[in-house]
């Protein structure tokens, strides 16, 4: 590994001699990310594409301590341009990422622009997931919106139908503290609020610390989170006729 600076940021680079390592040794797993002029074998030195790729990185790492399968050789390669002709449910939640749906081709170029990290899918449901980090993130209505009908109709209604045809998809937004609930949720009129908007509702927001990797799990797993529904309800009354009406206009 190199380690070197731009910007006043630190980072790290594999050397060609790593790269030619990890090719040789376990090709399968490598070579697509390592040869030609891949995305992930490009320079990423600016600081917008750097935090972009902590933030990713981020993720993976929540769905690893989670017990989400993530690696390519873990899960079916269900974003292929042909997918598989055996293409079951998936018997464990899988975490695809925004560069393997990128493998859809011509479809993908529909998203571009989406803030999206990847998609997350356990049971039946389907999660976009997305990672503000520290900061606001600027949302793009248009594209979240072309993301939502790319996964309805590439997965719920093609690919995996039997498993994901009655889902509705929920965003899962990673944050590293609270402090960027309030603009999601519109408290801040002079940012999107397009999770609650139109196009992801409801939504779900995790630290990315242990409690966000033990909700997670919570989410993926269809009986645990209904006892935990169960918990949180106690104590209170059922919602009165009106009340959504006027939370949407509060």
């Amino acid at each position: 590994m190199l380690l070197f600076y731009r910007d006043g940021v630190r980072g790290l680079r594999l050397t060609a001699a790593a790269k030619r390592l990890l090719v040789e040794c376990w090709p399968d797993q490598f070579l697509p990310y390592l040869s030609g002029s891949t995305e992930t074998n490009q320079l990423k030195s600016e600081i917008t594409r750097r935090l972009r790729l902590h933030r990713m990185a981020e993720v993976l790492v929540t769905m690893l301590n989670a017990d989400v399968s993530v690696l390519p050789w873990e899960k079916p390669a269900l974003f292929s341009p042909a997918p598989p002709d055996d293409l079951t449910a998936l018997d464990r939640p899988a975490y695809y990422s925004s560069r393997e749906v990128k493998e859809l081709g011509a479809q993908a170029v529909k998203v571009r622009g989406s803030r999206s990290t990847g998609v997350l899918l356990a049971g039946d449901h389907a999660f976009p997931i997305y990672n503000t980090g520290s900061s606001q993130m600027k949302w793009e209505d248009k594209a979240e919106l072309r993301l939502k009908a790319l996964l309805e109709m590439e997965l719920c209604q093609t690919r995996l139908p039997a498993q994901l045809k009655q889902t509705k998809q929920a965003a899962i937004i990673f944050a590293s503290d609270m402090g960027q609930m309030a603009p999601l949720v519109g408290v801040d009129k002079h940012h999107s609020c397009f999770v609650l908007s139109r196009e992801f509702e409801p939504f779900c927001y995790l630290p990315s610390d242990h409690h966000g990797e033990v909700i997670l799990q919570l989410l993926c797993d269809p009986g645990e989170k209904a006892v935990l529904d169960g918990i949180l309800r106690k104590g209170f009354k059922p919602p009165r006729l009106g009340d959504r009406e006027r939370r949407h206009r509060w």
